[in-house]
C-alpha cells in the first residue's frame, strides 16, 4: 500500500486508492515491507467494506497461495470471547465490491448496521459483472458484455445459497468477532461458480498482527479467481500486504 508502489499496485488491484490510509500508531510492526507507512483501512459503518481486490485468469491445474496481514482492536464486536478461539477459521462468505472513494474511516461505530444478506448478494452480482467486464476482457484478450456477464452471474443459484449460508455460519459461530475476511471466489470460463475451490478466512484474533493464508489451492478447470479483503462490521479493521 506504499505510495512509492502506487503506480504498480493501482494497476494490479482494485480499491487501493479508495482505502489507502496512513498507518495508525497502534498498528504493529510488519517487516513484510520496509518502510511500512500505509495500509488499507476498512469499516462498514462508514461504507468502506472492500479493500484490495484482484481478478486472475486461471488454467486447469494451477495452484495458488493467498495471504494477507490484518489488525483490529478488541471491542464490543470483536475479540477472543466465548466461541472465538484465538486463530483463524475458513468458511465461505458473501460480500460485495465497494469502490467508493472515501479517504479515512471514522472511529468504530458499533451501533451501525451491516448490509442485509439480500443486499450483499445483489450488490455482489452487480459488481462482479462490472469487474469482470473489464478484467476478463483484459485477461482473455476478448470482449465481455456487461449485460451478458450480469445474466451469467445471476444464473448461479448455488452462488447465492453458498454466500448466504456461509455468512450466517460466520455470525452464528463467531458473534463477537468483526466480520472481516480474506475472500476468494472461483468461476469457470462460463462464469459458473465453484464453491469447492472458493472460501474465506475470518480475522478473529485481536490486538496483534494477524496473518490470513490459504495455500496450494488447485483449480480443476480454466476460469477466473476473484480475491479480496473485506470488513462487514461497523468497526475499524486494517489489512496490508495482500499477496497472491
Amino acid at each position: 500500500m506504499e505510495s512509492a508502489n502506487a503506480t504498480v499496485e493501482e494497476a494490479l488491484f482494485y480499491n487501493i486508492v479508495s482505502t489507502r490510509i496512513n498507518k495508525p500508531v497502534i498498528y504493529p510492526n510488519d517487516p513484510t515491507t520496509n518502510p511500512n507507512l500505509q495500509i488499507s483501512g476498512l469499516n462498514a459503518g462508514s461504507g468502506k467494506v472492500f479493500g484490495p481486490a484482484k481478478v486472475l485468469g486461471i488454467m486447469e491445474g494451477d495452484r495458488v497461495d493467498i495471504n494477507t496481514k490484518y489488525f483490529f482492536i478488541e471491542g464490543p464486536m470483536a475479540g477472543s470471547g466465548p466461541g472465538n478461539p484465538p486463530n483463524e477459521t475458513k468458511f465461505p462468505l458473501e460480500v460485495f465490491l465497494d469502490d467508493s472513494d472515501i479517504d479515512i474511516p471514522p472511529p468504530p461505530d458499533v451501533g451501525s448496521s451491516a448490509p442485509s444478506n439480500v443486499q450483499l448478494v445483489n450488490d455482489l452480482l452487480t459488481q462482479l459483472a462490472t469487474v469482470f467486464t473489464s478484467s476478463v476482457s483484459t485477461i482473455s484478450g476478448g470482449e465481455l458484455n456487461q449485460a451478458g456477464a450480469s445474466g451469467a452471474f445471476a444464473a448461479n443459484s448455488n452462488l447465492s445459497t453458498f454466500l448466504v449460508s456461509a455468512f450466517n455460519n460466520g455470525v452464528t459461530n463467531y458473534p463477537n468477532s468483526p466480520r472481516a475476511f480474506l475472500i476468494y471466489l472461483f468461476f469457470n470460463k462460463d462464469f459458473v461458480f465453484n464453491p469447492q475451490v472458493s472460501g474465506a478466512l475470518q480475522a478473529i484474533t485481536p490486538d496483534v498482527l494477524g496473518n490470513l493464508a490459504v495455500t496450494n489451492v488447485k483449480f480443476p478447470e480454466n476460469g477466473y479467481l476473484y480475491v479480496y479483503v473485506c470488513d462487514e462490521s461497523a468497526m475499524d479493521v486494517y489489512f496490508d500486504n495482500l499477496q497472491i
